[in-house]
């Protein structure tokens, strides 16, 4: 683990997992809705589209209670009987166990069913997500007094940096809502909204340079012959490169080098000597003179070697 505490994501692997929000405890017409659920469909929805776009791993936890009501929490067993027994497999429409049509299923997605309050206990949650490498997990869901509170606090038990969003959660009452974030912060937990979910992320990670998806599509409307949408793109790819960039190092290569980082002056040597290419050009001519040995049976196979002290350190590694 890194340093503890309201820190940021930047040297955590995250997930989002995403508690109880199924129709038995958003709709009204089930003995277990949650009042103000229903409204925070939007916004978790867009968390979880954003996770996925991300690359951050999305685990769905839900409940799914046995027919006789045999695995139902005493203290809600009164009501759920009471209420047309919701949650169960066999249980239609605004009292299943399906959620909402707002949250596309995607096969990389995970779901757990979990028998309590907590998404860890008695689940595999901590198992997958210890394999996962995860370090933070980011809370969104139902009820915030129950299931994400109780979430929340096993988590912090079991070392996880915990992030909750705020207005992805919900409960039956604003006051009770104030009452239950103010806890998780007392206790540890990092508040954010999903606006600043989305930010925090993208500080993390870093830009993708090589095989970049804005700069490949760019180049596919030059070919097309639409010059003007492969400028846009490209200078879309050009502005976010130079905010990303503008503080951080973006060269590839490994060589200790007093040009490193700075390209302007690396290719203004490498044009003045014309020996050899930057070391970060090479996999692409290699790639190239690989696509011109095939068409020349192999005649053309020799790769452009890396520098002996390239090499040497990747020996060491």
């Amino acid at each position: 683990m890194k340093s503890m505490g309201n820190n940021s994501c930047k040297e955590d692997k995250a997930a989002l997992i995403v508690i109880d929000m199924q129709n038995g405890f958003l709709e009204k017409e089930s003995s277990l809705c949650i009042a103000m659920a229903k409204a925070t469909l939007p916004t978790c929805s867009r968390v979880i589209c954003f996770a996925r776009e991300k690359q951050i791993p999305v685990f769905f936890v839900t409940r799914i209670y046995k027919e006789d009501g045999s695995d139902v929490e005493h203290t809600r067993k009164e009501n759920w009987e009471a209420g047309g027994k919701p949650l169960t497999k066999s249980s239609k429409g605004p009292l299943s166990i399906e959620m909402p049509a707002e949250f596309t299923a995607n096969s990389k997605d995970f779901y757990i069913v979990k028998p309590r309050f907590s998404a860890f206990f008695a689940t595999e949650l901590d198992l997958i997500l210890r394999r996962m490498g995860v370090q933070r997990i980011y809370l969104a869901g139902t009820t915030t007094p129950n299931c994400i509170c109780t979430t929340c606090y096993d988590g912090i038990s079991l070392d996880y940096h915990v992030t909750v969003i705020e207005d992805c959660c919900s409960s039956n009452t604003l006051e009770i809502q104030k009452a239950n974030i103010l806890d998780m912060k007392n206790i540890g937990a990092k508040i954010i909204d999903a606006d600043s979910f989305c930010r925090e992320v993208r500080k993390s990670e870093n830009m993708i340079i090589e095989g970049n998806k804005k700069e490949l599509d760019a180049m596919n409307e030059f070919h097309k012959g639409n010059r003007q949408e492969g400028l846009k793109l490209q200078e879309e790819f050009a502005s976010e490169f130079r905010e990303e960039y503008k503080e951080k190092d973006h060269c590839p290569c490994k060589k200790a080098c007093r040009y490193h980082g700075n390209c302007k002056e690396c290719v203004a040597i490498h044009r003045a000597h014309q020996e050899h290419v930057p070391n970060c050009m090479r996999p692409v001519i290699n790639k190239k003179i690989k696509l011109l040995s095939e068409l020349t049976e192999h005649t053309i196979a020799k790769e452009i070697e890396p520098p002996n002290e390239m090499q040497n350190n990747q020996e060491v590694k």
